[in-house]
């Protein structure tokens, strides 16, 4: 019984080392993506912090700070006029409206080019990749009996284009009815196949039908230079959707809060991964990477989208929103922001240890 508690420990250990160095490399790529773009619109930069709390550790450049902090739930950039008015001609504030538009999605946009670059290191060491050609059934499968053959090539479910194997799990997880159409690939030809049934999958928390389960084997892809790019992509843009989709059904109400994850989760999932090698774990520094980017994106308050909207807003009336508005805004949406990780954060411990 000791030994298992010592390794338990140990894994609980790992785990947490683990999700300290993937939130700081995401924080370090996002952060340093709006570093990088001020600095090539010359704005004055004042500070650049990993981490955030009490400082343990900080360094005086030029004319920057740099310091690593405690809590590795995030980290800023400050930038000379980014929240208050100044004269100062390298201020964030007198800039124009598209160098600041550059400026603050570039945090965003590093966060998924990281995404991609990562896909695109899995496609190349994974010693199998699915393609979208139909290899053989399961034990289970109805799909066959509905017109599927083997040698097929999955090219569309319903009006949804699929690319790679991840669109045709993303597709039929969502689906919401029990047949769809699939359009296939057949000697040379497509064929439209009508009415195609898989077995159920997910419902949701009122017990309706929210998606559909593959009952079919598929090929390993040949992997030339070409599929690895659009796999890579593709597989990118998988996560992109299904973190859309995710938030969609959350305000909406399918599916609730108490399904989101903060760090303890995270630690949990890095831990997890980290026992089936470390595809496993790059597989979940993609989801994690991306998911950052598309989540800052949203135009919320305090978040890079919100920001953006700020900007865009400039751009239509010709004039930026004053600061004391603007900075108020940000302000109750970061307070609600952080709320919300409180309330995450205490869902994960009752999981865990529910």
């Amino acid at each position: 019984m000791s030994e298992r508690k010592t390794y338990q420990r140990v894994i609980k250990t790992v785990s947490v080392i683990y999700f300290i160095i993937i939130i700081c490399l995401l924080v370090l790529v996002h952060e340093g993506g709006h570093f990088l773009a001020a600095k090539a619109f010359n704005v004055k930069v004042n500070d650049f912090s990993i981490g955030m709390g009490p400082c343990l550790f900080k360094k005086q450049g030029k004319e920057t700070l740099y310091s690593i902090r405690l809590f590795p739930i995030g980290g800023y950039v400050k930038m000379e006029g980014e929240d208050e008015e100044s004269d100062n001609p390298r201020a964030f504030v007198n800039l124009a409206p598209y160098k600041k538009f550059i400026i603050v999605a570039a945090g965003a946009v590093l966060n998924l080019l990281l995404g991609f670059i990562v896909m695109l290191g899995i496609t190349i060491f994974s010693p199998n990749v699915a393609s979208t050609q139909i290899g053989g059934f399961t034990d289970n499968a109805i799909s066959n009996t509905c017109g599927l053959q083997v040698n097929d090539t999955i090219k569309k479910i319903d009006n949804t284009k699929i690319n790679t194997y991840s669109d045709i799990s993303f597709t039929l997880t969502l689906a919401g009815k029990e047949a769809v159409d699939v359009t296939v690939l057949r000697d040379g030809k497509e064929v439209v196949l009508e009415n195609v049934k898989f077995p159920k999958l997910t419902v949701d928390k009122k017990g309706n039908l929210l998606g559909l389960d593959i009952d079919f084997l598929v090929y390993r892809a040949k992997k030339t230079p070409l599929f690895v790019i659009k796999e890579g992509f593709y597989s990118t843009v998988a996560i992109v959707k299904t973190v859309y989709v995710s938030f969609v059904k959350m305000f909406t109400g399918a599916i609730g809060f108490e399904n989101m994850s903060g760090p303890v989760g995270i630690t949990q999932a890095v831990g997890q991964a980290a026992k089936y090698g470390w595809l496993s774990l790059l597989n979940l520094f993609a989801f994690i990477t991306v998911n950052l980017g598309v989540v800052n994106l949203l135009p919320l308050p305090a978040l890079d989208g919100g920001r953006l909207v700020f900007i865009l807003i400039e751009l239509i009336i010709r004039r930026p929103v004053p600061q004391k508005y603007e900075g108020a805004i940000h302000f109750v949406g970061l307070a609600a922001l952080m709320l919300l990780l409180v309330v995450i954060t205490f869902n994960d411990i009752v999981r865990l240890f529910g």
